[in-house]
């Protein structure tokens, strides 16, 4: 699910985003709800993929742990019934973006609070959040793993490891990835709307803008990153 959010974020985002900034497109800053679905399916879709990895982390977790009871929650079955919770939850908490993103000079957030709100909220709930959650479930995924190395398996079972270990390192590779390279974005961003009422000369604003928009393909990176770390990251994919 995490690769086919990763698809529309691309073909979405960043294809409307190309239209807008270098094709000469002015809809999303002349028509208001297309500036509003434009806004709010280009941040939940993102937060659609990472709540999937997220799910993925928290998979990873269960099934090495060294209690049974634990492992049985890693199942196709229990997988599949939660995979609606990212998209009910992120759909929910983003609905703000629908009412305070309105038609000025362009399509943007309303100043003031709700401005520093959503800085806020960008940094927390769509960068701290996800990725410290991620991070906790691979130290204690790769914590399982060492200690499962200390122990005696028998070949069959030792096999079926050493999949499930290629799935993980897998898993690892992605959270360490995305976590950099959502960051990135996310302090960019940031910085772009709290400094909006600061005075700026020309050279300063050109250079933030710059560093904006290379943050911004960085964000978009992040999300076709599937493909080369499955491959380069284990023989299962090769």
């Amino acid at each position: 699910m995490s690769t086919v959010f990763d698809f529309s974020c691309i073909k979405f985002g960043l294809f409307t985003k190309l239209a807008s900034e270098h094709y000469g497109s002015k809809l999303q800053h002349t028509n208001l709800v297309w500036c509003k679905i434009r806004i709010f399916l280009t941040w939940i879709l993102p937060c659609f993929s990472t709540g999937y990895l997220i799910l993925a982390s928290i998979d990873r977790c269960l099934s090495t742990s060294k209690s049974q009871r634990i492992r049985s929650f890693s199942q196709i079955k229990i997988a599949h019934q939660m995979t609606c919770i990212p998209i009910i939850l992120y759909s929910l908490i983003s609905s703000h973006l629908l009412v305070y993103f309105n038609l000025r000079k362009r399509c943007s957030p309303t100043a003031g609070t709700y401005a520093f709100f959503l800085s806020l909220y960008s940094i927390v709930w769509t960068s701290l959040i996800p990725q410290i959650s991620m991070f906790i479930f691979s130290l204690i995924t790769c914590f399982n793993v060492q200690k499962s190395h200390q122990r005696l398996i028998h070949p069959i079972i030792q096999n079926r490891n050493r999949t499930d270990s290629q799935m993980i390192k897998i898993t690892l590779v992605q959270v360490l990835y995305s976590f950099i390279l959502l960051n990135i974005r996310t302090i960019c961003f940031s910085y772009s709307l709290l400094s909006t009422n600061i005075r700026k000369d020309n050279y300063r604003h050109a250079v933030a803008s710059l560093i904006l928009q290379i943050s911004s393909f960085i964000f978009y990176f992040n999300f076709s990153k599937s493909f080369y770390i499955n491959t380069l990251s284990s023989y299962l994919f090769s």
